[in-house]
């Protein structure tokens, strides 16, 4: 999304603005249609959507009902802090939890524009801790093969938490729960993430081989530290596309780009995650002018590689990593 302060003149000259309040979660294009938490917090800003996006400064901020929670502005107008003041049952207590709760913020700009928000309050019943963004989009339902995720020792990877209501509605906002870990060591993201809400999110950096896990609360995920040529088999799966049938041969039209996960497994089942640069992915293509490696996304634990397919032809992609390899036919039409 793009967003630039600068932009906020041309906005006005537009006309046709759409002005919202856009709330920070673990992934980027979070929405309001999404409930709160009840027992957490948000941060949310308020924004102009038109030809282009803009973040915009708020003078102040009021929710209505003043006691379904309190809202209130940072130093600079431009983050909103949110906190639901319903008292829920505790997570997983068995009690019976307080209903969805509607209610509005009403904004008013620096601009003197104002404008009114809707959002909704539930109680928080579950949080889960999972690998941030890949390689889950590469399985279908979500579910990771094998009964604990492995990492690689050495590597690097990205972690998040996500609550859920009862009925499995995924909520915003972070809570109070503390980050814990056992045999890994955990970080805090830095500013360059500040798009994102980053008390959900934790680099974790394994310690030594061997049993360890990283938990928010009482939410655990746990993970199994392997060393170097553990890898038994790779496989192919498109970005985005989750299948339960293995990748076995690539058609796509010519002229254009599309993204691969590269996906490394024990000899157990289990699922691998982390690699690069700890231990090198290596890509080759017997005809670089019909697809060849366009870039690499993000710093390496995702092993997401993304092509640009050049002309019409066949071609073969080899992939080699951790000691192991696969190929994969290509037809470009």
């Amino acid at each position: 999304m793009r967003r630039t302060i600068a932009a906020i003149a041309l906005l006005a000259a537009c006309g046709g603005v759409d002005y919202d309040v856009e709330p920070l979660a673990a992934e980027s294009y979070a929405s309001l249609e999404s409930p709160l938490a009840a027992d957490s917090e948000t941060i949310a800003r308020p924004v102009a959507y038109s030809d282009v996006t803009a973040l915009l400064v708020a003078r102040t901020i009021s929710v209505s009902p003043p006691d379904l929670a309190e809202a209130s502005l940072d130093r600079n107008g431009r983050d909103i802090v949110i906190r639901p003041l319903a008292d829920p049952a505790s997570p997983g207590s068995g009690s019976s939890p307080s209903p969805p709760r509607q209610g509005s913020l009403l904004v008013t700009l620096d601009s003197g524009v104002q404008f009114e928000r809707a959002f909704t309050v539930a109680p928080r019943e579950t949080t889960q801790v999972v690998p941030h963004l890949v390689p889950l989009e590469a399985f279908p339902a979500r579910k990771l093969p094998g009964e604990r995720l492995a990492v690689f020792a050495g590597a690097e990877v990205l972690l998040r938490a996500e609550h859920y209501t009862a009925d499995g509605v995924r909520l915003l906002g972070h809570t109070r729960d503390a980050w814990t870990a056992d045999n890994v060591a955990l970080a805090e993201l830095d500013e360059t993430y500040g798009d994102l809400d980053r008390a959900l999110l934790r680099l974790a950096r394994p310690i030594g081989p061997g049993p360890a896990h990283v938990s928010l609360g009482a939410a655990t995920l746990p993970l199994d530290i392997v060393a170097p040529r553990t890898t038994a088999r790779l496989g192919l799966a498109l970005a985005y596309e989750p299948s339960d049938v293995p990748l076995r041969e690539l058609r796509v039209i010519a002229g254009g780009y599309v993204a691969l996960y590269v996906l490394a497994y024990a000899e157990d089942g289990r699922y691998i995650y982390g690699g690069p640069p700890v231990i090198p992915l290596t890509i080759t293509s017997t005809n670089p002018t019909v697809i060849a490696v366009a870039d690499r996304d993000g710093p390496g634990p995702d092993r997401l590689v993304r092509f640009a397919t050049n002309a019409v032809g066949t071609a073969t992609l080899s992939f080699s990593f951790d000691g192991t390899s696969i190929e994969l036919p290509v037809v470009t039409y």
